[in-house]
């Protein structure tokens, strides 16, 4: 299983890849929209890796959420499958969230491994009540965050930052800030 995990890994990052390359080719009036710039991804499960890893092979993602998504290639306790990006870390804004009970830099092995080699802003948090699931509707629980293409991809990519992730805020009751 850790190989076919490492293998889908490596053709997501690659497809990831692919369309970045692509934005700039896109035709005449959609390319002059796009600032190249500013480009930012989020997953979740699966994809949540793939926007790690991508960020870590492709300098062009400035910035990066995982919702919910391991960054190792089997789920043995130890962490011994750890991805390049966990191995590494990062030196760019990402953002993790996990759910409650679990999933954060103090229990999931490629997290910690993540968070101790990461050098760039991150922020780890967990939404009260959420399961691994809960980050698959984005258009109703990012609003609800206040999260996602708002606070974080604005601060990150606009240099609009509100502050909202600078700590607990009244605003997010629901959301706990791990590290």
């Amino acid at each position: 299983m850790p190989a076919l995990l490492e293998k889908t890994l490596r053709v997501r990052v690659a497809d990831t890849r692919c369309v970045v390359d692509q934005l700039g080719a896109l035709p005449h009036g959609l390319s002059d929209v796009l600032d190249l710039r500013r480009i930012g991804m989020a997953g979740q499960s699966a994809g949540g890796f793939t926007a790690a890893q991508s960020m870590y092979e492709d300098r062009r993602i400035r910035v990066g959420i995982d919702l919910g998504g391991t960054l190792e290639f089997n789920q043995e306790p130890n962490g011994t499958n750890l991805s390049p990006v966990a191995r590494h870390g990062l030196d760019r804004p990402f953002l993790l969230m996990g759910r409650e009970g679990s999933d954060n830099a103090g229990t999931e092995p490629s997290w910690a491994a993540f968070w101790s080699h990461s050098t760039g802003w991150r922020r780890d948090l967990t939404l009260r009540g959420s399961r691994h699931q809960t980050y698959t509707d984005l258009a109703v629980v990012m609003p609800q965050t206040g999260l996602g293409h708002t606070s974080f991809f604005d601060r990150w990519l606009r240099g609009h930052d509100d502050h909202l992730l600078d700590g607990p805020s009244p605003r997010l009751p629901d959301v706990s800030f791990v590290e």
